[in-house]
């Protein structure tokens, strides 16, 4: 376990783990909290990772997703 999972699973943090798409909803509504983390589907074919089994143009797309979403955000 590294030390993310230690953090969101050992000390009552998971409640603040939400799936993506509430970031994308947050970010249109203007709610995005002070502090948000993506973190991208994980290693293995058509995930968002880039790690070395999933193609980095996914991983591109998922950057550009958030980029442009935080972008349009009327905050």
């Amino acid at each position: 376990m590294h030390s993310g999972s230690k953090w969101t699973y050992g000390s009552n943090n998971a409640k603040y783990v939400v799936p993506p798409t509430n970031y994308y909803k947050d970010a249109s509504a203007s709610t995005l909290p002070h502090l948000t983390v993506i973190g991208p589907s994980c290693c293995d074919f058509g995930t968002t990772s880039m790690h070395p089994q999933g193609l980095v143009s996914d991983g591109e797309q998922l950057i550009k997703d958030v980029y442009e979403a935080l972008r349009a955000s009327p905050q």
